[in-house]
C-alpha cells in the first residue's frame, strides 16, 4: 500500500470523500485541523447514506486498490479511522 503521509494526501482524501457524495466534508469545522493530523471527523457529523457508502467503495477500490463493502464502511466510526486504513498508518483514538 502507498504510503500516504502528507497534508496534501489527507486534504485530497477529504476532497475523494466529498466527490463521493458525503455530504459537509468541504465545510467541516475541523477540516483543516484534519489535514493537519490534529483533529478526527466523526461520520456522524457527516451527511452517509447507502448511496454514498456504494461511492466511496467503488472509489476507493479504483482510487487507493482497496476493497471494501458499503457495509464494512459504515462500521468505520471517524474519517481518521478509515484514512490509517487507506493509507496503512497506524489507527489511534481521538478526542
Amino acid at each position: 500500500m502507498h504510503d500516504y503521509k502528507s497534508g496534501d494526501d489527507r486534504s485530497g482524501f477529504l476532497a475523494f470523500l466529498d466527490r463521493r457524495g458525503i455530504g459537509g466534508i468541504s465545510n467541516h469545522p475541523r477540516r483543516d485541523l484534519f489535514v493537519l493530523d490534529e483533529a478526527d471527523i466523526p461520520f456522524s457529523e457527516l451527511s452517509v447514506d447507502s448511496l454514498a457508502l456504494m461511492e466511496v467503495g467503488i472509489g476507493l477500490e479504483e482510487q487507493y486498490g482497496l476493497s471494501l463493502s458499503p457495509d464494512q464502511l459504515g462500521r468505520f466510526p471517524s474519517v481518521d479511522a478509515l484514512w490509517r486504513t487507506v493509507s496503512g498508518g497506524p489507527s489511534r483514538e481521538r478526542d
